[in-house]
């Protein structure tokens, strides 16, 4: 298995997007957890969310980091606000709408 930072809070797991599950064992929407070096991760579907699509395409900068408060406008189903709350941990906080 390959592990590699692509940006604060996110990682690319055998060329899959992932995040350190903020809450081990638990799923949000189905998504597969990868269990690599003592950490649980969660597959970030780059389909489900525009902001792991951008990722995947090359995006070169990411703003969201540990500890940031956040209102994220279009939450829908909570794709990405889920995988974003992973980035910004129990010290962030998001409002999703």
């Amino acid at each position: 298995m390959k592990l590699q930072q692509k940006f604060e809070g996110v990682f690319e797991i055998n060329e899959k997007l992932a995040t350190i599950n903020l809450v081990p064992k638990q799923k949000v929407y189905g998504e597969q957890l990868i269990f690599f070096q003592g950490k649980e991760y969660r597959e970030w579907n780059a389909f489900r969310s525009k902001i792991a699509g951008a990722m995947k395409k090359g995006l070169k900068e990411f703003p969201i980091k540990k500890g940031q408060k956040i209102l994220y406008l279009g939450a829908a189903e909570g794709t990405t606000l889920s995988h974003l709350s992973d980035i910004v941990g129990e010290q962030g906080m998001i409002v999703g709408i």
